[in-house]
């Protein structure tokens, strides 16, 4: 297990309950994309839920409407695409990577509105 998932887990120990399996390899199929890999460890380890009620983790497992990783993804992503193609004074950034709306992952967010991308 890495050093930092290690250290999370003193400072946090994780939930005394069963833990959902994600089948990582379906879910980055049907994404069309890689998760990252620290992300995917958190998750198999803390499982859905939120730290300390106000950030909240986007879990594959979660069966909520809106909520589920697939969802968050696909609906930020159009979101981000909306804005680019509405806003005339919208100019992406220098690095392309950033201008792709289909790089940002939503992994998270919090109760305050904000969204934790990967």
């Amino acid at each position: 297990m890495p050093e930092k998932l290690q250290y999370l887990k003193n400072l946090m120990p994780p939930p005394n309950i069963p833990i959902p399996k994600v089948d990582w390899n379906s879910l980055e199929q049907e994404l069309g994309t890689s998760l990252p890999d620290d992300y995917k460890r958190f998750c198999d380890v803390y499982g859905p839920g939120s730290i300390n009620g106000h950030i909240w983790i986007n879990h594959p497992s979660v069966l909520r409407p809106g909520v589920t990783l697939r969802e968050a993804w696909l609906r930020i992503r159009e979101r981000l695409r909306e804005y680019a193609a509405m806003n005339d004074a919208y100019e992406p950034p220098e690095d392309p990577a950033l201008s792709n709306a289909d790089l940002f992952l939503p992994c998270g967010g919090s109760d305050n509105g904000h969204i934790f991308f990967g």
